[in-house]
């Protein structure tokens, strides 16, 4: 089949790769001019290293193995720790989003035909396959078109008018930092439903993210402001806020989709463009990752059929994992003084056991994936 894949980000390059590699003629067209990863960090859990194995990429090398994943309140005091042993059932990595944007570039085949600074204008969906009209003037027939542009999805608005983003009533800064002596992963709980994420990254650099309450499209506060709400959190945020430059922080409001979304059998869409969620459990991109593994599960002929298999496979789990980030959110972004003591209290007395077997739910299902992707049935497929 002749295949366009609109949006070069991480579901979109893994797209074309998968696409690619099971003989399909791929053209990958993104609106930026260059290859620009938005964003400076990432973490990728256990089901989407997982996903990628089976889809025959490492992308570990790039990255830093994790050895715990905490959560703490503003002082810094672990409030729900969660150990990741070496070797254990679970596995995370850390990422720069740069360092796995370009080894998922690297990892292109050649045959793959890549469009940069080219954006959909026109997509009509026909029984004998997808006109799409772009930007530049130029135009393709196409038999299928893979939807990876992002939140905000042309190819998703073409197809879903209805389908609006909604605004999660929280903002986040990101940034990357000189931590050399920073050894874990923690997230911090404070007072007005701040957080501060500090996530170790290769090379004696963290990952930064800052998150609070606001008004949608509210500029970012005067640096004295940010300073006073960000510098009087505790432990390994403070230890690292002294590197933090205002020069450096990337800055977006969080939005979400109220509901998936999956294209139609000529138009498929796949992780932010379909399912747009907040980013409290760390699996948007590992959502996408999976999206593809299912993808190359199931793409073939007909296409009625495989997509309505592809859609049956991921509409649970994403919906059950876009809830649970979400419900997660608002448990994050308490302010009430005596809610959120019930809260701490409560994770404090709950044992560390219980947070692994959480873990370990949230997942098993992408592991399940990536075991089918791997097995008879992906090679099959791959052939």
């Amino acid at each position: 089949m002749k295949v366009v894949v609109a949006g070069a980000g991480i579901g979109g390059l893994l797209a074309a790769r998968a696409l690619a590699q099971r003989g399909h003629a791929v053209v990958l067209v993104e609106r930026a001019t260059a290859f620009r990863p938005v964003g400076a960090g990432i973490i990728l859990a256990t089901n989407a290293l997982a996903t990628l194995d089976a889809l025959g990429l490492d992308v570990r090398p790039a990255g830093r193995r994790l050895g715990k994943l905490d959560i703490v309140n503003e002082a810094g005091a672990v409030i729900s720790p969660l150990v990741l042993p070496e070797g254990g059932p679970l596995e995370a990595c850390s990422f720069h989003r740069a360092e796995l944007h370009e080894r998922l570039v690297a990892a292109l085949p050649p045959s793959v035909e890549v469009r940069l600074g080219v954006e959909l204008d026109a997509i009509e969906v026909g029984a004998a396959g997808t006109a799409l009209r772009f930007t530049d003037g130029s135009h393709l027939h196409v038999d299928l078109v893979i939807g990876a542009d992002g939140a905000h999805s042309r190819v998703r608005a073409a197809l879903h008018p209805e389908a609006k983003l909604r605004y999660s009533g929280q903002t986040c800064w990101r940034t990357v930092v000189p931590a050399p002596d920073l050894a874990g992963t923690s997230e911090a709980w404070g007072q007005g439903g701040h957080r501060f994420g500090t996530v170790p990254l290769r090379d004696g650099r963290a990952y930064l993210f800052l998150v609070s309450p606001a008004e949608e499209g509210a500029p970012t506060p005067p640096w004295a402001e940010l300073a006073a709400r960000f510098g009087a959190f505790g432990g390994d945020a403070a230890r690292v806020w002294p590197g933090v430059r205002a020069e450096g922080l990337v800055h977006h409001d969080l939005h979400e989709l109220d509901a998936p979304v999956w294209g139609n059998p000529r138009a498929w869409l796949l992780g932010d463009a379909a399912h747009a969620m907040t980013p409290n459990l760390g699996q948007g991109a590992a959502m996408a990752i999976e999206d593809v593994g299912a993808l190359a599960l199931h793409l073939g002929e007909p296409l009625e059929q495989a997509h309505a298999a592809w859609v049956a496979d991921r509409s649970a789990r994403v919906a059950r994992v876009h809830a649970e980030s979400a419900r997660m959110g608002r448990m994050a972004a308490l302010t009430n003084p005596a809610l959120r003591w019930m809260r701490d209290t409560a994770f404090r007395l709950t044992p560390p056991s219980v947070g692994v077997k959480v873990m370990r739910a949230l997942v098993a299902p992408g592991q399940a994936l990536a075991g089918r992707v791997a097995g008879p049935e992906g090679q099959a497929r791959s052939t």
